[in-house]
């Protein structure tokens, strides 16, 4: 198995260093919701809409087939099931890599593809004026609970016009 993961590096490095790798900026919305695990009771959040933006390079490896690292700047959050008002905010640099598939369509490219992520929480805050009124402006301290590093996995769907 290790030897699996060696040659597909090889294979990824190799393929990276002929092609021609193309750059770019990135910007959209991203929809998240938080999950969490209090005192044994778990509950998600309802899904929030933020954006999310930076910069990301395109390795090619297969006729329409890319690597795409990105550097994002992601903001993200949810608001509570058990009281509407309280919302999080939380700001992330994001560092997601994607495998699209990029098949031409008309002018441009469709573009489809997921990958993991890790990311790092930089500030964030939660706020509510529910019958237990809630501002906390520091979220990643060790008496707040919530932790820095978040991984998971995204989805990545769009158009690529001909003029990039």
């Amino acid at each position: 198995m290790k030897k699996w993961y060696v040659s597909m590096a090889a294979l990824l490095i190799t393929g990276a260093g002929f092609a021609q790798t193309s750059f770019g900026i990135k910007a959209g919305p991203d929809f998240s919701s938080i999950f969490t695990k209090t005192e044994g009771v778990k509950e998600t959040s309802k899904m929030t809409v933020g954006v999310a933006g930076g910069v990301y390079a395109n390795l090619p490896l297969y006729r329409s087939l890319y690597l795409q690292p990105s550097l994002l700047y992601e903001r993200k959050g949810g608001k509570s099931k058990s009281d509407p008002t309280v919302k999080t905010r939380l700001n992330y640099l994001v560092l997601p890599v994607n495998i699209l598939f990029m098949p031409t369509l008309g002018q441009g490219n469709f573009i489809a593809g997921a990958g993991p992520y890790l990311g790092y929480g930089l500030s964030g805050k939660i706020k509510g004026a529910g019958s237990n009124p809630v501002d906390i402006r520091h979220v990643f301290k060790a008496e707040n609970g919530l932790k820095r590093l978040d991984a998971g996995a995204n989805v990545q769907v769009g158009y690529a016009f001909a003029n990039g």
